[in-house]
């Protein structure tokens, strides 16, 4: 952990790392300062479900984000703020990373040589 000082009052500054699977699709807004950011809901699982904030104003994590839709998979780290809403704990991630959890291609379990106009393996020896 990292501890910074602002005007003589100690702020901790805590990194996390969230998996889980996009509650809603990802919004693109503009903060008032003109600066564009993407905002989503993560929900994870586990012993209790619990429902996460991601906001990035990163351009490479906020494209990452924005293309996913509901129900995708992924991992979000960044920086970790924490307050109370309505007697709820509100948890955001400022994402400096998105990583979209997707699952890998299936290669097929074909021979070698078995595709058209492909060359014996005979040929090659």
């Amino acid at each position: 952990m990292q501890l910074v000082r602002k005007i003589g009052a100690a702020v901790m500054s805590v990194s996390v790392l969230v998996s889980g699977a996009l509650f809603h699709h990802p919004k693109q807004r503009a903060s008032s300062g003109s600066k564009c950011y993407v905002r989503a809901t993560l929900r994870t699982t586990g012993v209790e479900q619990e429902f996460w904030s991601p906001m990035s104003f990163n351009s490479t994590a906020s494209t990452a984000l924005f293309e996913l839709k509901d129900g995708d998979h992924l991992a979000v780290q960044g920086s970790l703020k924490l307050y109370l809403y309505q007697n709820k704990i509100e948890r955001t991630v400022f994402v400096d990373h998105a990583l979209p959890l997707r699952a890998k291609r299936r290669r097929d379990a074909k021979p070698p040589g078995s595709e058209p106009g492909a060359a014996p393996a005979a040929a090659f020896r």
